[in-house]
C-alpha cells in the first residue's frame, strides 16, 4: 500500500470508483480539478498492487485535506473502490491525514457525516473522533419557496414581535462585539459557520467584522427597541448545476439572543430571499429543534438530510506517542 499526493493525470482512474458512491451519485468529480491545486488542501490516493488482477486500476481510495484558519485540518471525500473495502484502507487513509495534522501542530481534525452512514460513523469513533453536533441540512429552491401557511408556535412567541433584518454599517461594530460578547446570547452548533461544506470556528473580531460588512457578508437582527438581537452571515456561491449559474445564498451562521428567536429569524431570512430572481437556492445547515417542513411546503425543499459533525483533539497528542 502505498499513500502519496494525487496528480492530476489520476483523475479519470480515480472517478471510476467515485461516480456512485450515493444513491443520487457523487461529486468528486465537480470538486476534483479544486482540490487537485487548492493551495490550503493536499489530496491523497491510495493504491496497492496486491491484487491488480481484480481490478484494471491498482488505485484503491482518496481522501482530501484542508488547513484551516482556525489551525484546524478539515477532512472530506473519503472514497474507497468496492472491490477494496474492509481492508483497512479508509483507516490508513484517515490515520495519513492525522498525522499531517499532528506533524503540523494543528489543534483538531473535523469531519461532516452524515446520520446514515454508520460505517463512517463506526471509524471515526474508532480513531477517537467525538460528536461534537448533530444538525439539520436544507436546499431550499427559492423559485419554488412557498409558505404553509402555518403559524409559528406561539410558544415561541414569534409573530407578535417584530423584527427587522438590516445591513449594516461599519459604525454598528462597536454594537456587535457588544452583542456577540453577551453571555446571555445562545448559541448553537458550537458557535461555528459552515461555507461550502465545511464547518469552520467563527472568529468575529473587530477586523473580521469589518471585512464582512464590506463584503456584504453580515445581517443584523433588530427588534423594536433598536436593539441587536442577532447576527447573520451570508455567502454567495456559483451552482455548478444551474444553467444560467445564478448564485445560491448560504445562510452560514446565525445566532440570536434566546432560542426562541431563531425561528422567527430564519423566517424572515428566506422571506427577504423570496421571489429574488438572483438566486437560485438557499442552503443552511440548522440546530435540530428548527425544522423547515414545518412552515415550508414540500415543493420548497430540494434537498435535506442529518449530520453530526466529528472532531478529534490533536494538540496533545503528539506528546504523548
Amino acid at each position: 500500500m502505498n499513500i502519496r499526493r494525487a496528480r492530476s493525470s489520476d483523475k479519470n482512474k480515480v472517478l471510476d470508483f467515485c461516480m456512485n458512491t450515493f444513491a443520487w451519485g457523487d461529486y468528486i468529480d465537480r470538486v476534483w480539478d479544486n482540490w487537485i491545486c487548492e493551495p490550503s488542501g493536499l489530496l491523497f490516493v491510495c493504491e496497492t498492487h496486491l491484487s491488480s488482477l481484480i481490478s484494471k486500476s491498482d488505485f484503491v481510495g482518496i481522501i482530501h485535506i484542508l488547513k484551516c484558519s482556525n489551525n484546524s485540518l478539515w477532512i472530506e471525500g473519503l472514497r474507497i473502490s468496492k472491490l477494496y473495502r474492509n481492508n483497512g484502507f479508509a483507516t490508513a487513509l484517515l490515520n495519513h491525514s492525522i498525522n499531517y495534522g499532528i506533524e503540523n501542530n494543528l489543534n483538531e481534525c473535523c469531519a461532516l457525516v452524515s446520520q446514515g452512514n454508520f460505517a463512517s460513523q463506526k471509524m471515526l469513533e474508532k480513531l477517537g473522533f467525538l460528536k461534537l453536533f448533530d444538525c439539520n441540512y436544507y436546499n431550499v429552491n427559492i423559485e419554488k419557496l412557498g409558505f404553509t401557511g402555518k403559524k409559528l408556535s406561539t410558544s415561541t412567541n414569534m409573530l407578535s414581535l417584530k423584527l427587522v433584518i438590516k445591513t449594516p454599517q461599519l459604525a454598528d461594530v462597536p454594537k456587535i462585539l457588544r452583542y456577540l460578547s453577551n453571555p446571555n446570547t445562545t448559541k448553537f452548533m458550537d458557535d461555528r459557520y459552515f461555507d461550502s461544506w465545511r464547518f469552520y470556528k467563527s472568529n468575529m473580531n473587530y477586523s473580521n467584522l469589518v471585512l464582512l460588512i464590506k463584503g456584504n457578508e453580515l445581517l443584523i437582527v433588530l427588534n423594536e427597541d433598536n436593539r441587536i438581537v442577532g447576527v447573520v452571515m451570508i455567502k454567495t456561491i456559483v451552482s455548478q448545476d444551474s444553467f444560467d449559474k445564478k448564485s445560491v445564498i448560504q445562510i452560514s451562521y446565525f445566532s440570536c439572543i434566546k432560542r426562541s428567536l431563531y425561528s422567527k429569524v430564519i423566517y424572515l431570512l428566506l422571506e427577504k430571499y423570496h421571489n429574488d430572481k438572483r438566486f437560485d437556492n438557499i442552503q443552511v445547515f440548522l440546530p435540530t429543534f428548527l425544522d423547515l417542513r414545518k412552515f415550508l411546503s414540500f415543493e420548497s425543499i430540494d434537498y435535506s438530510d442529518q449530520f453530526y459533525l466529528y472532531t478529534k483533539k490533536l494538540r496533545n497528542i503528539r506528546h504523548r506517542l
